[in-house]
């Protein structure tokens, strides 16, 4: 009986030799793509996100530009007030439109200097609210517009962006 049993058991040990029931390893074709699949729209997200965040960049460098615009044209009212009497006021029509020009010509396409700064497509509009007539110590408020284009390429006629900005003036009319 020996003989017979350690015959039988050695069927059995050649015959798990020959069709092994191991479980596979490794990944399909089928895995192997929706994890491509998977990177490749990650990588697209990621493309989309760094152009847009190229765009705004751009907007926000514009934007600061048209911020140190208004602030220049707040000091040259400051220091045309000697000029006009202490006051900006109806009178000073003529100084503020020649201020929107100096400014148009240095911060405008118009400058062709090399390294500067300037706004494409620029457009100045510059509102006084006078005082009232007679007041002492009275302030003039000029409310800016200033517009550019925003595009980039060929594409500047479509995209403009506009600042609005609020240049406060205080009238020493009693003497400066």
């Amino acid at each position: 009986m020996k003989t017979n049993e350690s015959s039988n058991a050695s069927a059995r040990s050649n015959s798990s030799k020959t069709s092994p029931r191991r479980k596979p390893t490794g990944m399909t074709l089928l895995e192997v793509l929706i994890a491509l699949l998977v990177l490749s729209i990650g990588v697209v997200g990621i493309g989309v996100l760094h152009l847009n965040s190229i765009k705004y960049a751009h907007s926000s460098y514009y934007t600061s530009v048209a911020t140190a615009l208004a602030l220049d044209f707040e000091e040259r009212m400051w220091i045309a007030l000697p000029q006009l009497s202490g006051c900006i006021d109806k009178g000073a029509q003529e100084e503020i439109d020649a201020i929107k020009d100096e400014l148009k010509d240095i911060w405008g396409d118009g400058n062709n200097a090399e390294g500067a700064v300037v706004l494409p497509g620029l457009e100045i509009e510059a509102v006084p609210e006078w005082p009232a007539e007679g007041t002492q110590n009275a302030h003039t408020d000029v409310h800016l517009t200033i517009t550019w284009a925003e595009g980039r390429f060929n594409d500047m006629d479509t995209a403009i962006e506009k600042f609005h900005y609020r240049a406060r003036v205080i009238c020493y009319r009693g003497g400066l």
